[in-house]
């Protein structure tokens, strides 16, 4: 298969690479939005007083529950924090994230991961 596709190259073939051009390859939907499940947050929060209580309003303000939340041990100006929610819309989930980044709360942007439940 290798020798093949450099004598494809050496005669000048330009063959697609999924063997037909990508625009007219068709569009898979996306993921359902309005489909509830727990997410995995990882923030990198300014450790300075009141900075998780934004973040917890901004989770209520979106009628985000949490479930469980974490911080880790850290020696630096950013407060490493886990939160996991109770099953939730990704739709109220990203105004959540909207409103957190819109604090400045959190120093890099939030690692966002759905929990699958089997």
């Amino acid at each position: 298969a290798v020798i093949a596709d450099i004598l494809d190259i050496a005669r000048g073939f330009n063959i697609p690479v999924f063997g037909q051009p990508a625009n007219s390859l068709k569009k898979v939907p996306s993921i359902n939005t309005t489909v509830e499940n727990s997410f995995y947050l990882r923030l990198n929060l300014k450790d300075e007083a009141g900075i998780l209580a934004k973040v917890s309003a901004a989770l209520a303000n979106a009628g985000i529950s949490i479930d469980r939340i974490r911080q880790e041990v850290h020696e630096t100006d950013a407060a490493p924090v886990i939160i996991v929610t109770h099953p939730t819309e990704r739709d109220l989930l990203n105004k959540a994230i909207a409103e957190i980044e819109a604090t400045s709360a959190a120093i890099d942007p939030p690692v966002v991961l759905r929990i699958e439940t089997v």
